[in-house]
Parts: structure tokens; C-alpha cells; sequence
């Protein structure tokens, strides 16, 4: 889907010939998609595969014996997995896709169905359990707490750039924040089937809306929501979703001294790049250093 929310198909025939209920994706530092594949009727089937930028694809992992659901990635590029009904948690070392059993379901986390899964700038997991209602966090060692009870369905989880959590509630339909401290409040109301969410870089947050055909619709900061793509824009269906965004690229021959005014496709420097004496302010959409030193960059 696009910046004006047009919907193209990125890949259709799956790694192995079918894409059998796709459900989990996430994507590295490198732009690399991984897929998971459900494929609750094809055993053969349950994978998860990854596809580069450019749509080619391999397969990641497999286990027959898994329903592969959601996914989620730490900053080490390694993959955590939901796995549907068994109530486990794996994650798979990347690049080697080793798999090691992270979280047991009935050991301190219920063997329910988590669902929705998203890491916190501390490295801790946090999971949505769609069957108990429940909130978990998850320690680096795999060590399992309550974190709220949300009394409705938690799905989708996502945090914004402060570090508040957003939990999809499927049946009611509703967003709900949590705060540092764990304090609830409602952010947005009026969904259908809210299911997978993720914020992009302006602090907006897209929500995949399984009802009403399959919409993603974009909130604001403030929580008013309109409809960003649906089945009039070519969109089939959604789900779990997930936001790359163009990033900078190193190339200083772009970059003007001595206080002048260079472009780089996303954004504007204006003052000098690679000085510490730089007087004037160096802006780029959403962020600005006055003086200093940007000795490497990554733009969102």
C-alpha cells in the first residue's frame, strides 16, 4: 500500500507455491519481509518466509507441527513467534533461523492465544492474549508477568516513539493506550475488527480492520481516525500490518558546508554537516541539532 494508500500485490504465489493464510509480518533493518504462514489445514505449509525488497522470497523456517501466527523482531534482528492455540512463544535466531522455545504456554503465560506481539525501547516483549484478555510483558530471560487485564479481546499491540503501549480490542472495536506506568485510557473507538497496528515516524498510527471488507485506517496523535485504504483502492483484505518507510542514505557529496542548503530527497540540513562549530539550526521534517556533529544518519 502506498503513500496515498493504493494496494498492490507484493507477492501472491508464497515461497513454496501458496501463501496459505498469511498472518505475522515484520520487517528488519534491511527492509527484509518475514511472512508467517498459518496454513491451519496444510501442515506441509506452515512457514515462514522472507521476501527482500525487491519481492524474491525464501523460506525462513517451518514446523509442521506449529500454527506459526504472529511475528516480532528485537533489535538484534532475531524473530520471536506466536504459535496459535499452543500458547508458545519461539524465537529464531537470525540468520540461521535456530529455534529455541522462548516462552512455554501454561509456565507463568497461559497456554491461550497470543496474538499480538511488540518489544519496548527496554528490549521486554509485550503479548496480547486473545483468549484470556490479558496483557503479558516478557523479560529478555523469558520471564512472564501480567501487565493489564483488558477484560475484551487484545489483538494488535504497538508502541508510539514515548514509549505508551496502543492494544487493539477486537470485539468492542476500540484502541486503548497505556501509559509508562500501565494507567488505561481509550484512545480511539468506532473500529471494525481492529486487528494489526503500527505507528510511522509522524507519530500516526494505521489500523488493519478486518470488518467492512478489509480497511487500514490512519489515526492522529490526537485519535481522530479516517479511512487511508479499503477495497475501493485495491486493498482485498488485512490484518497484522507493517509500515517501511524510506530511510537516508549516508552520502555526504549531497551535504553543503559552511552553512549552506543541500537537499537529499526526504529532507533539508540547512548549516554545516560534519562540524562541531555549526551555528545555525539543521532541520529535517521532524527533527533539528543545532551545531554538532551528525557523524551517520537514518532518516524515517
Amino acid at each position: 500500500v502506498n503513500t496515498n494508500g493504493v494496494a498492490t500485490a507484493f507477492a501472491t504465489n508464497g515461497v513454496n507455491g501458496l501463501l496459505d493464510q498469511p498472518g505475522g509480518l515484520v520487517m528488519d533493518d534491511l527492509g527484509n519481509l518475514y511472512v508467517a504462514n498459518l496454513a491451519a489445514g496444510h501442515p506441509g505449509n506452515r512457514t515462514i518466509e522472507i521476501y527482500n525488497p525487491q519481492g524474491i522470497g525464501s523460506q525462513f523456517a517451518s514446523n509442521a507441527s506449529a500454527y506459526f501466527y504472529n511475528l516480532a523482531m528485537d533489535v538484534s534482528n532475531n524473530v520471536y513467534v506466536a504459535t496459535d492455540s499452543q500458547g508458545n512463544i519461539l524465537k529464531l535466531t537470525n540468520p540461521q533461523a535456530q529455534s529455541s522455545l522462548f516462552v512455554t504456554g501454561g509456565s507463568g503465560f497461559p497456554a491461550g492465544e497470543p496474538f499480538g506481539m511488540a518489544f519496548d525501547k527496554a528490549g521486554t516483549l509485550f503479548v496480547g492474549d486473545l483468549l484470556h484478555g490479558n496483557i503479558y510483558k516478557v523479560d529478555r530471560v523469558g520471564g512472564v508477568s501480567v501487565f493489564a487485564s483488558t477484560g475484551n479481546t487484545p489483538i494488535g499491540v504497538a508502541f508510539d516513539g514515548a514509549g505508551n503501549l496502543y492494544v487493539a480490542l477486537y470485539n468492542s472495536g476500540t484502541i486503548e493506550k497505556y501509559d509508562t506506568n500501565a494507567n488505561p485510557s481509550t484512545f480511539a473507538t468506532g473500529f471494525s475488527n481492529p486487528y494489526g497496528l503500527a505507528f510511522d515516524s509522524y507519530g500516526y498510527l494505521y489500523v488493519g480492520c478486518t470488518g467492512g471488507g478489509g480497511t487500514i485506517q490512519k489515526v492522529t496523535p490526537l485519535g481522530s481516525k479516517s479511512t487511508f485504504a479499503s477495497t475501493t483502492s485495491g486493498l482485498t483484505g488485512t490484518g497484522f500490518i507493517v509500515i517501511q518507510e524510506t530511510r537516508y542514505q549516508d552520502n555526504w557529496n549531497k551535504v553543503a558546508g559552511g552553512g549552506g542548503t543541500s537537499t537529499n530527497g526526504e529532507f533539508i540540513l540547512n548549516g554545516t554537516a560534519g562540524q562541531q562549530d555549526a551555528g545555525t539550526a539543521m532541520t529535517g521534517r521532524t527533527l533539528g541539532l543545532v551545531g554538532g556533529f551528525w557523524a551517520r544518519i537514518s532518516v524515517m
